[in-house]
């Protein structure tokens, strides 16, 4: 009985050995694993990463090359690059129902902006996406009533992030009007975000996500609009040079502050 015991022991330590060696060994694929089938149903598009570096001992290294299409609907073929993600992760925590995730550092993002569409702007689309995904997640997590009690086992409880801190930097913004070629750059103010989830004992990724591209989304635009504005100004007053060229005596008529609203109303 003693042999047989120190048998199953042997047993259930390599088992747990071959556990970790297997996690230590693979851990960047799994993390871009999870990155490309978890991070889609929430942004209701495209999300890949290149490649991932984090160490199994220290819990911090990189993700480079993450993209985030575009929403459906608008023109480019990505809204996000995001060329270099620094990140450090509380290892201790990786196994237990809030992860705690020291700090996500963004560095060099490429944001397409593209004004039009239902939400106004694919940015506005995409925290439109999450929210949705927020909210659809919040109500499947809603306890079974009482006469559904006994219908199958109880759900796990979600997993959920604490996220101390997260930085952008050296960002630009690419932004495009409708039916205009040209387009705008202007940087991407720096963007600090601290302790999400701190108070409250963690948050769902989804809220995690909505709160991150809600503060990025406010910047962008206050980025944006001045750049936007002029581009459309001078957009209206190459329409009404063509307009006169082709109806001479037109552009008279075309100086009221009506008809300039209503031109910069198409872009």
């Amino acid at each position: 009985m003693k042999k047989l015991f120190l048998a199953l022991l042997a047993l259930v330590v390599l088992a747990a050995g071959g556990g970790l060696f297997y996690l230590y060994s693979n851990i960047n694929n799994l993390i871009v694993e999870a990155v490309e089938t978890y991070a889609p149903p929430i942004t209701k598009n495209s999300v890949t990463l290149d490649s991932s570096s984090v160490s199994f001992l220290s819990g911090e290294g990189s993700l480079s090359g993450l993209r985030i299409g575009n929403p459906e609907g608008y023109k480019s073929p990505e809204l996000f690059k995001l060329n270099k993600i620094g990140v450090a992760i509380d290892l201790e925590t990786i196994t237990q129902d809030v992860i705690v995730i020291k700090r996500i550092e963004i560095l060099t993002p490429e944001l397409t902006y593209e004004k039009g569409g239902p939400a106004g702007s694919n940015v506005e689309q995409l925290v439109k996406n999450i929210k949705a995904s927020t909210a659809a997640k919040e109500k499947g997590a809603q306890p079974a009533a009482s006469g559904d009690a006994g219908k199958g086992a109880e759900k796990a409880p979600a997993k959920k992030v604490i996220i101390d801190l997260v930085s952008v930097t050296d960002g630009k913004v690419n932004a495009t009007l409708p039916m205009v070629e040209q387009g705008v750059q202007v940087g991407l103010p720096a963007i600090t975000v601290r302790n999400i989830g701190r108070n409250t004992g963690g948050v769902t990724p989804e809220e995690a996500m909505k709160i991150v591209m809600g503060h990025i989304l406010m910047v962008a635009n206050n980025a944006v609009a001045g750049p936007l504005n002029e581009l459309k100004g001078k957009v209206v007053d190459k329409v009404k040079e063509e307009l006169e060229k082709k109806v001479p005596g037109l552009g008279d008529s075309l100086k009221g502050g009506d008809v300039n609203k209503k031109l910069k109303g198409l872009f």
